[in-house]
């Protein structure tokens, strides 16, 4: 639910950056995340379960207390590359495909077109 929420507290950015509604994928964007949070839940509970006999992580903690290996950190920042990968492309494309929009509506500073 609170992913939802923020994706319609999102929204009316995109709606302000002049992304029409149909093509604002900012909601499926914010809500999809509870579905990669679970995917890697999931995946580092089976980790666990074939390490340690347990899916408990405070087995685990008990069994490990020191830093995860560096191969652990590599995987996890694979997992995150491929998932943001996945995953924002249709979000970000309709908000990149939108002119540029000015912060001011006049600038002394521009270029006279010839």
């Amino acid at each position: 639910m609170a992913f939802l929420v923020s994706g319609l507290l999102h929204l009316p950015i995109d709606t302000m950056q002049g992304v029409p509604l149909r093509e604002s994928a900012i909601v499926t964007f914010f809500t999809v995340q509870a579905l990669g949070i679970l995917i890697e839940d999931a995946v580092c509970g089976i980790y666990r379960w074939i390490t340690t006999g347990s899916f408990s992580r405070h087995e685990a903690r008990s069994l490990e207390k020191k830093e995860p290996a560096l191969w652990m950190k590599l995987v996890g920042f694979l997992w995150l590359i491929c998932w943001a990968m996945w995953c924002m492309p249709p979000w970000i494309f309709p908000v990149i495909r939108r002119p540029p929009m000015s912060v001011v509506p006049y600038s002394f500073f521009a270029r006279a077109e010839a």
